[in-house]
């Protein structure tokens, strides 16, 4: 009796799943972003405000950095973290397969085949 030998996998679908990966991430490195800058934007609403009714940040006095500065410095991380993969992913494309992904790309309609940077 023959064995199943499970699924195979091609380099198309490897690299499917490359460009998932590529996808997912610079989809979550662009939110990171968005939240970075609605952070940024509070910060400078909270010190207008504080300012307004003559109120100091407590958090601040006393360890230095505002809770929000703590969230921009951790989401600035963050985003670095995803470029890093990012670039990780992007480096590890041989031609041949960065071809094959802008076509995969073309075919999905996304970014006009361009690896997200």
């Amino acid at each position: 009796m023959p064995t199943d030998p499970g699924p195979t996998f091609t380099r198309s679908d490897a690299l499917t799943t490359k460009h998932d990966m590529l996808l997912e991430t610079a989809t979550r490195r662009d939110e990171a972003e968005a939240l970075l800058r609605v952070l940024m934007e509070a910060r400078e609403s909270s010190e207008r405000n504080l300012a307004s009714i003559g109120q100091p940040d407590l958090v601040k006095e006393v360890t230095g950095r505002s809770s929000i500065d703590n969230a921009i410095a951790s989401t600035k991380r963050l985003i670095e973290s995803f470029n890093r993969v990012l670039a990780d992913l992007r480096d590890g494309l041989e031609p041949e397969d960065a071809e094959l992904l802008a076509e995969i790309r073309a075919q999905n309609g996304t970014q006009n085949g361009a690896v997200p940077g």
